[in-house]
């Protein structure tokens, strides 16, 4: 299930102004808002970690756009969360794009090697 995520990326900008004889402190904040568009939903059963201890999971999001932890220009974001039991219950990451990808490497060649043995371990067992 595709949706949109957009947020504001704000930064505050404090400098002296020096005018006649008077310095001034001038504070402005400068807001964009930053958008891809790009967000993946789905279903997942698990269990996530927070700071009030583990809690089920039943749904993923996955987007790309700016972070806001990360130093990088574009993120992969990956929330977990329980949908029901409010924003305490979510595990949120921030992975470069090329982490992301080594991830998805390391995902799928841990489940095709595990599948792979529970496979053979069944084949044996039948003999």
């Amino acid at each position: 299930m595709a949706g949109t995520r957009c947020s504001h990326s704000s930064r505050n900008i404090s400098e002296l102004l020096v005018e006649h004889g008077k310095t001034f402190l001038v504070r402005l904040t400068e807001v964009k808002l930053m958008c891809t568009g790009i967000v993946e939903n789905t279903r997942v059963s698990g269990s996530g970690r927070g700071p009030e201890g583990w809690f089920p999971l039943n749904q993923a999001s996955v987007s790309y756009d700016h972070p806001d932890h990360t130093p990088s220009e574009r993120a992969v974001i990956i929330d977990f969360l329980n949908v029901t039991a409010g924003p305490e219950s979510r595990v949120a990451v921030e992975l470069t794009p090329e982490s992301a990808k080594n991830l998805v490497h390391a995902i799928l060649a841990s489940l095709s090697r595990g599948e792979g043995s529970e496979a053979r371990a069944r084949d044996k067992s039948s003999q």
